[in-house]
């Protein structure tokens, strides 16, 4: 059943998602085992279908630039989250989750706590001046997420839509929202 199930999303063309779900069923299976649900794990001594190449993309400093124009003629919420990941080379999903109360604008910082930061320890990011007049003109709304989504209370998702657009607006392609992150660090190692 496991192998049905992961070889029959990776015969869709899904090679990580067959990956991401074989280590999921391992995980599930294993808690079973340890609490005696289950004698043995199905999903062990399983190989993962896809082999994944780690991503190197960087953008140089043109297709940077690009971006940002693309970014910067969006509306909120994307526009201004696009805008931030370039300038504070954070991931993603943190800065999607990003807190007014995190937010400390007189002291230009941005403090995420362990239990959101993916490394599970609080990190003070320094905010730069153009972070600082990009998060003031945010308009604040009910909760307390930068970015909501409309509803739910909770924040803002569509991530691989709104990057064909940003593709499309930009003139660039073959990037994903971690190449931006990855960008910074080159460039300020290159620096």
């Amino acid at each position: 059943d496991v192998l049905r199930l992961v070889d029959g999303i990776a015969d869709r063309g899904a090679g990580v998602s067959a990956n991401r779900t074989l280590q999921q069923a391992r995980a599930l299976f294993g808690w079973c085992v340890k609490r005696k649900i289950i004698p043995t794990n199905p999903a062990a001594g399983i190989d993962l279908p896809h082999r994944e190449r780690p991503r190197d993309r960087t953008l140089n400093e043109g297709e940077l630039r690009a971006a940002w124009a693309a970014f910067k003629s969006m509306c909120h919420p994307y526009g201004d989250l696009g805008r931030l990941l370039l300038l504070l080379a954070q991931r993603q999903g943190e800065t999607a989750s990003m807190r007014w109360d995190q937010l400390d604008l007189a002291r230009a910082t941005w403090t995420i706590p362990g239990a959101v930061a993916k490394t599970g320890a609080e990190h003070v990011v320094p905010l730069p001046p153009a972070a600082v007049a990009i998060l003031e003109a945010i308009p604040r709304v009910d909760g307390d997420l930068v970015f909501p989504a409309r509803v739910g209370g909770k924040p803002i998702t569509g991530f691989g839509r709104v990057l064909k657009t940003v593709h499309e607006l930009s003139g660039t392609a073959a990037w994903h929202w971690h190449d931006l992150r990855r960008s910074a660090r080159t460039g300020m190692a290159r620096l």
